[in-house]
């Protein structure tokens, strides 16, 4: 093995392979061994600290039963993640074919603050983008939909804020 590896063979008898690899993936063995890594640029763990790790082991049957459990909740959340990465894919190409030339501006199909004679009437909705929906990069996570009858109130007023006084 080289620098900074080693290799763990589970022994016969004693622990379930699959067991321990869920098992070395737990938040409580990771602390364990955070807290005796040493280095300053390459952290490391002494052979030592890996044979003292206290564990407490469920008989071996049930090691596998855990383990086949496990394993089965990994792969739904790893086709979840799949199927989220196909669909974010999908989005960003729908949105770029939106965006990819666009022959008009903007303010063509949108009013933007828009005088108060060219008001929409007062059950219309209208988009509504709060700070909070905007990213640290800028891209819109969400937006909602308001009567315009409340945002003309102003934006505290149309998320039920009160003046204190």
């Amino acid at each position: 093995m080289g620098y900074h590896q080693a290799l763990l063979r589970p022994k016969s008898g004693k622990i379930h392979g699959e067991f321990l690899c869920h098992l070395l993936r737990h938040t409580e063995v990771n602390n364990h061994f955070a807290k005796l890594a040493t280095g300053s640029t390459r952290f490391g763990l002494s052979l030592e600290s890996i044979h003292k790790l206290p564990l407490f082991l469920p008989a071996l049957e049930e090691q596998k039963r855990i383990a086949e459990i496990l394993s089965a909740v990994d792969e739904q959340i790893e086709s979840i993640r799949i199927g989220i990465q196909k669909y974010q894919k999908i989005e960003a190409g729908l949105t770029e074919t939106l965006v990819d030339e666009p022959t008009l501006p903007f303010s063509d199909f949108v009013l933007i603050r828009p005088p108060l004679t060219n008001k929409p009437g007062n059950e219309e909705d209208a988009a509504f983008l709060p700070m909070e929906c905007l990213s640290e990069n800028g891209e819109i996570t969400s937006f909602h939909h308001r009567k315009w009858s409340d945002i003309k109130q102003g934006f505290t007023r149309s998320i039920g804020w009160q003046r204190r006084g």
